[in-house]
């Protein structure tokens, strides 16, 4: 809760904004979870249609469930990269305002230049792409032993 005095100091719009772009960046800091949490559970459903049968698969179908599995990455890593965008987006936002507010809480926080979340997440989605990319040149080269 932000104190009389403060309120006395700064104008309610101002406060207002910074309010909106908290949540802003709370909501995008989220989705990024969401939509890797689904990525994962995709990729997995595809692994469980690959490799989770008793009978074997038709090396055309296996090849368009491969193929299934590099553009879901892609297209999760771009949705990703548009999520860091505007994250990136409203914590500038969120700087700008402290400025006028003589506020610290965004434009002090910590920060990393290679230890950082995003680059985690990237690994994931390069690994991932990597592999599917693998599992799709294997298939295509040896439909028979995939």
């Amino acid at each position: 809760r932000i104190s009389d005095r403060v309120l006395e100091m700064c104008p309610p719009l101002a406060l207002d904004e910074y309010r909106e772009v908290g949540l802003n960046i709370r909501h995008y800091s989220n989705l990024r979870h969401q939509q890797l949490t689904i990525f994962m559970a995709l990729n997995g459903a595809v692994m469980a249609l690959l490799w989770g049968r008793t009978q074997p698969m038709a090396p055309l179908g296996a090849i368009a469930l491969n193929v299934l599995g590099l553009l879901t990455t892609l297209l999760f890593w771009v949705m990703q990269h548009r999520t860091y965008d505007h994250w990136d987006h409203f914590l500038r936002c969120a700087e700008e305002i402290e400025e006028s507010l003589v506020f610290k809480q965004y434009s002090t926080r910590p920060k990393s230049k290679f230890l950082r979340a995003r680059n985690a997440i990237r690994i994931i989605y390069l690994t991932m792409g990597t592999f599917w990319l693998i599992m799709l040149v294997l298939q295509v080269s040896h439909p028979q032993n995939c």
